[in-house]
């Protein structure tokens, strides 16, 4: 399907998929239900999508700064375009990131997927 019917059936997906874990406080809940409800999160999920797509391989902390980003909110939004099919999750490596912070840690890189 294309144009506005792909747009609604990717709103009703994720308005099925919760944003906020059952662990988490209500204000967290309402924070969720509303970047839901405004479009906000479908928004940053094709973003980052389109990211992943234009820098495959990085991972979540180095996505961040290209995007202009803070990396949990790129991290929230690439577990949802992983939901929908739109990127995939690839190898643990060294992250470059993390490695310009003095740290040696690795982490999972991102690919886009050929939907």
């Amino acid at each position: 399907m294309t144009g506005a019917g792909k747009v609604r059936d990717l709103f009703d997906v994720l308005q099925d998929v919760p944003a906020a874990a059952n662990a988490d406080p209500p204000s967290s809940h309402e924070a969720a239900r509303n970047i839901t409800a405004s479009g906000t999160r479908d928004s940053d999920t094709r973003t980052v999508a389109a990211a992943v797509k234009k820098w495959d391989g990085k991972t979540y902390a180095e996505l961040a700064p290209l995007m202009g980003w803070d990396k949990h909110r790129v991290m929230k939004r690439l577990n949802d375009a992983s939901r929908l099919g739109y990127v995939r999750k690839g190898p643990r490596r060294s992250c470059e990131a993390a490695r310009a912070e003095g740290r040696n840690q690795t982490a999972t890189t991102w690919w886009a997927t050929q939907t």
